[in-house]
This record gives C-alpha cells, structure tokens and sequence, in this order.
C-alpha cells in the first residue's frame, strides 16, 4: 500500500475519509481511492465531493473484478486516482478558518 493510497470502506464514515483525502493531497499531491464492493459508492461520493469543491482533479477511474483470499466469488472494485487542484491550498486554508470559527461559536455555548 502507497502512502497515497486509502481505502474506503463502508464501516467508516465518508466524512473521516474525506478528510483523510484531503490530508493525503495536502502531504502527496495524489490520492487513490480504493473501494471494494459496498464501498463504491462511497468512493465515488467521496471523489465527487473533493472535485466539486476544488480540492482535487480526477485523473483516473478504473474498475476491475477482484477474488478475494477467503471468498470464490469475484467482488467489483474501484480505484480513483485524484491530483491535488492548482487553488487547493486556498481552498484548504479557507475551509480550516471556517471550521475554527464554527467550532469556537460550538464551544461558547
């Protein structure tokens, strides 16, 4: 597994592998989405999410049919290879000064 690497899976939050990505983009410039059955869908919104919101360019999207060690039956898979946007460190920067002044309005109360 490349340090660039995360894999989606459909017992953790997408909101903890978003923010997963965006650290990964932040650190490597690159991030690859790996999702394994239930988790396609995930992976997708995931993607989605980062492009719409001008962290990230899609460059890759590939699917394959994978056979897992303990099972026969081949499992769909997805990969989603994203590139860090040129106006992600703005972006990144604006959404942490966000979520700072959301969490202190949070604590004050």
């Amino acid at each position: 597994m490349s340090e660039s690497e995360l894999r989606v899976s459909s017992g953790r939050p997408p909101r903890f592998i978003l923010e997963a990505a965006k650290e990964t983009l932040k650190q490597t410039s690159k991030v690859e989405l790996h999702g394994l059955g239930k988790a396609i869908t995930s992976s997708v919104t995931i993607a989605n999410s980062l492009v719409a919101d001008g962290y990230a360019n899609a460059t890759s999207f590939v699917t394959k049919l994978e056979t897992l060690p303990d099972s026969e039956k081949p499992v769909a898979k997805v990969i989603i290879t994203l590139t860090k946007a040129p106006n992600f460190d703005q972006v990144y920067e604006e959404f942490k000064k966000s979520t700072t002044a959301v969490d202190l309005l949070a604590t004050k109360k």
